[in-house]
């Protein structure tokens, strides 16, 4: 098997990165090595390595992150955590110019989790969903959907409308600069929040002068993995 190098999607500035490299290679017909301890012996190196690594052994692998037309990598040998220096496509794979000449399997097992603040961010917004929308949006909905279930004040639905839509209008403001909740990814705080808000209309919410909500939820709806709570999934080949 020809070693080339493997991309995933684009990490972002502070993502914490834990990748591990096992499996043996042959670097052209010399030298048999596993991935711990890399290199030749002495870890010597040579002179056609790529142009980020001409002082790292000849066969250790490595990760890139692309920034522009420039690269800027880590050494993993078997294993490394790091954090992320700025945004841009991981890639991992050896340490060789001449990704023909080596063969071999090596697998590469990537964690990646967000910054702490960023994660912190996520479980603030997790906060503020059971009483913001569930406590205040999805009660208005469900009492005006189904009115028989629960009887309910008219004073009830005041205090709700009013303390539901200055939450909408906080989320609003919040998304005006920002594609998703947190960060330039769809994390669960937006799944969270998503659930109840792309239906207020139903509670009587006024969704229409909130256009950053609205194409919040556009943005959300538009992925491939979508589906309306009302739809039925198609059943899996064989099921």
């Amino acid at each position: 098997m020809t070693h080339q190098f493997r991309s995933s999607p684009p990490c972002a500035r502070g993502e914490v990165l834990n990748i591990r490299a096992t499996g043996t290679y042959t670097v052209g017909s010399w030298f048999d090595e596993t991935l711990d301890p890399s290199g030749y012996p002495g870890d010597e190196a040579r002179s056609y390595n790529l142009a980020s690594f001409k002082n790292q052994p000849h066969a250790c692998a490595i990760a890139m992150i692309g920034r522009d037309h420039n690269i800027e990598g880590e050494v993993v040998g078997s294993a490394r955590a790091f954090v992320a220096s700025h945004t841009g496509t991981l890639s991992v794979g050896l340490n060789d110019s001449d990704l023909d000449n080596n063969q071999g399997l090596v697998r590469y097992d990537i964690e990646r989790r967000a910054p702490k603040l960023q994660r912190t961010r996520v479980l603030q917004w997790l906060a503020f969903e059971p009483t913001n929308v569930d406590g205040v949006i999805s009660r208005a909905r469900f009492r005006r959907t189904f009115p028989d279930v629960v009887p309910t004040r008219p004073e009830e639905f005041t205090v709700w409308l009013r303390d539901g839509q200055r939450a909408l209008c906080v989320l609003d403001d919040h998304l005006r600069t920002r594609t998703f909740l947190v960060g330039e990814a769809l994390t669960i705080a937006d799944l969270a929040l998503y659930s109840y808000v792309h239906c207020a209309h139903e509670g009587g919410f006024n969704l229409a002068p909130l256009a950053a909500i609205r194409r919040w939820c556009e943005r959300i709806e538009s992925r491939p993995a979508h589906l309306r709570i009302d739809t039925t999934p198609p059943l899996c080949p064989g099921a």
